[in-house]
């Protein structure tokens, strides 16, 4: 299994717990797609010309179905084309500075609760549908352990070729997930947690002990946490201290 931008076999730890975030809705507020699209335009990072098509595809996105792999390919390989011939280095530059610039618009919650987890020495790494640089410039933001994310091709000089591999769709979060918690690695009493948003991310609620849910979660989120027979929590991500508690409390 490999991860990220770097694409380097995952390091799998035998005794630390591990904490999985979802980025979108759960770490920050709304998409982060949405507003580093226009940056990217007006840094001249993408054609102009695939722009009325990617975002025709973030806003399906936006929909209760966003974590079907029809949608996530979608929309990452018309965003991947549209940024044909870019240097993969330039957008993530660009995206390191975009996500340092609208920290305010990551939940208040986000930064306390990793540095909490990491002092109690969980291994926290994110998972997302979004393009890989846009997690790799997240991770280093937070200096979380790692990430998988959809992973847009380049050549060997690192210009971007267009079209995707590994889509990060619901499926195959909980299927990266599972690697990592396998007990073949001697991980099988590792403590797990998810926090999650949507039923984009029941992969990783499948697969975690304990999921933390951002937000009332919408109603079919709400049936399937209900009848999935696994332990979950519902947050307020606008009542960081609460969260903050509750996270201290149950990992003591």
């Amino acid at each position: 299994m490999r991860t990220g931008v770097e694409n380097k076999p995952i390091n799998v730890s035998q005794q630390k717990p591990v904490a999985f975030f979802d980025l979108d809705d759960t770490m920050y507020r709304g998409l982060i797609m949405e507003a580093l699209v226009l940056d990217q335009i007006q840094e001249g990072l993408v054609f102009l010309g695939a722009v009325p098509a990617i975002l025709e595809s973030i806003q399906g996105y936006q929909s209760r179905q966003r974590g079907q792999t029809s949608n996530v390919c979608e929309l990452n390989s018309r965003w991947a084309d549209g940024c044909k011939g870019i240097n993969y280095n330039n957008l993530l530059s660009h995206a390191k500075k975009f996500v340092s610039r609208n920290k305010d618009n990551f939940h208040r919650y986000t930064e306390p609760v990793i540095n909490l987890l990491k002092k109690k020495g969980f291994e926290t790494w994110l998972s997302t549908g979004e393009p890989d640089y846009v997690a790799q410039a997240v991770k280093e933001e937070y200096t979380l352990t790692g990430f998988c994310a959809t992973e847009w091709k380049r050549d060997k000089n690192s210009i971007i070729t267009g079209g995707i591999r590994n889509p990060m769709t619901s499926k195959l979060k909980g299927e990266w997930a599972r690697i990592l918690l396998n007990p073949a690695f001697g991980c099988n009493n590792r403590i797990s947690l998810a926090f999650v948003d949507s039923l984009n991310d029941q992969g990783l609620v499948e697969a975690a002990q304990v999921s933390i849910v951002c937000g009332q979660p919408a109603a079919e989120f709400d049936d399937y946490l209900k009848s999935c027979g696994k332990t979950y929590k519902i947050i307020s991500p606008e009542q960081p201290e609460d969260v903050i508690n509750f996270i201290d409390t149950l990992t003591r």
